[in-house]
């Protein structure tokens, strides 16, 4: 197989791989408790790397270190159990962290096994339990099979220029489309936007949905928001402790730029207790509502959660509403609701306070008064926003495939570099052709 990266009969033309579980080749070892309370005292230069991936697992600095040089670590517990990384530098690991050091490193290259681990370590994650784990006894068995040293370095410097191309790639395409947008969108998309945004007011309004249920002879109530919601405040903030179960966080921004949350939802993490998890997790139908912000405009901006989402909490920033009466109103009407102009004119702007700083009240939020048409009207109205929603997003289609293509691209070669047993095969037709040649 020719390509313009490498050809694996000449990249591959050797005898002898040999297979290692990670104990044989490595020294097994796990970090010590290191709090947040601790990096604050201890305030420093020398990275702390936790379970979280988020900012290559950097959880923050201090002034002394455990480890100096070559390492590789991985994430035991949590949301990311099984994430592998690359080290080499001066640094300290939590004890949600595993660190990997070298035994042999005439005969094994640490930057190829990283890149072995962390294409396989997933596979190991036993997540049958509550807290996914990918512990020390289980990692100590994982089985890496390796060639010669020369071959592990080459692959393992392909595989880094592949990367290093990926992340340009990608820089340089979100800068394309950042400033494509803005020159060549921006005045298609503001005109389309208000077009929206008035036929949304409009359909929303009180006259408007009389003169709807007078057509299908239904009747508009008027409710409490208390009357059929259920209202929480009692979101997590963002700060990790070791000592609590971490658990994906939907917070402002997220119900900010999504009028929709689904199960594929990349979240920011965080940690918590069980029983706050319990009180704030998010299910099917809850709708999120931002409860302060710099500007009234800000406030109750709404998403809708479309999956029961588990190990998911809110911020404390953000208000759960959960339907107690989803015959009478739907989700998703509600959240429109919110979005519309005399509704927010009448009710919401009128119970905003504050300065520097707008804030409505949990108690202002259950006394807002919900207009509600027919289930069969709110699903129509819904139909038709959605639908007009749409049509006015961002239409970034080409540039974020050319991302997806090069990742794919680069998965492709990574597998094919480390699926050995396409490479013995390779050896073994190699070996004919010799036999043939003699």
């Amino acid at each position: 197989m020719e390509n313009k990266i490498f050809t694996f009969e000449k990249f591959f033309n050797i005898e002898n791989f040999i297979t290692k579980k990670v104990s044989e080749i490595f020294e097994i070892k796990r970090g010590r408790v290191i709090s947040q309370k601790y990096i604050e005292e201890n305030p420093g230069t020398f990275p702390v790397y936790s379970s979280k991936t988020i900012n290559n697992g950097c959880i923050g600095s201090i002034n002394s270190y455990d480890y100096d040089g070559e390492y590789i670590t991985w994430t035991t517990d949590g949301a990311h159990a099984g994430s592998v990384f690359y080290r080499n530098e001066k640094f300290s690991a939590t004890n949600v962290c595993g660190v990997l050091v070298n035994k042999d490193q005439q005969n094994v290259n640490t930057k190829f096994a990283y890149h072995y681990l962390k294409f396989i370590a997933k596979q190991y994650v036993n997540r049958s339990i509550g807290n996914a784990k990918l512990m020390s006894n289980v990692f100590a068995e994982i089985e890496i099979t390796l060639p010669p040293i020369d071959k592990q370095i080459k692959i393992s410097q392909t595989l880094d220029k592949m990367t290093e191309l990926e992340e340009a790639l990608e820089e340089a395409l979100e800068e394309a489309l950042e400033e494509a947008l803005e020159e060549a969108l921006e005045e298609a998309l503001e005109e389309a936007n208000i077009q929206y945004e008035e036929y949304r007011n409009k359909l929303l309004s009180y006259d408007s949905l009389v003169k709807l249920t007078s057509q299908t002879k239904n009747l508009i109530k008027e409710v409490k928001l208390a009357d059929v919601i259920d209202i929480n405040s009692s979101g997590l903030d963002k700060k990790i402790f070791e000592d609590e179960q971490e658990v994906y966080l939907a917070n402002y921004m997220d119900v900010y730029k999504n009028k929709y949350i689904d199960k594929d939802f990349i979240f920011s993490i965080t940690s918590g207790k069980e029983q706050q998890i319990k009180k704030a997790n998010l299910l099917k139908g809850d709708i999120l509502l931002t409860t302060s912000s710099e500007t009234s405009e800000d406030i109750c901006r709404t998403s809708v959660i479309l999956n029961d989402l588990e190990n998911t909490v809110f911020s404390y920033h953000l208000t759960r509403l959960r339907l107690k009466t989803p015959n009478l109103i739907t989700s998703s009407y509600l959240s429109y609701l919110f979005d519309s102009e005399e509704f927010r004119r009448q009710q919401i702007y009128t119970k905003v306070y504050g300065s520097t700083r707008q804030t409505i009240n949990k108690s202002e939020i259950e006394k807002l008064t919900l207009t509600i048409p027919s289930i069969q009207i709110q699903k129509q109205i819904v139909q038709i926003l959605d639908k007009l929603s749409k049509m006015v997003e961002d239409s970034s289609g080409p540039l974020l495939e050319e991302i997806k293509l090069r990742q794919q691209q680069y998965e492709y070669y990574r597998d094919k570099l480390l699926n050995f047993k396409v490479v013995n095969k390779v050896s073994e037709n190699q070996e004919r052709e010799r036999e043939r040649a003699r």
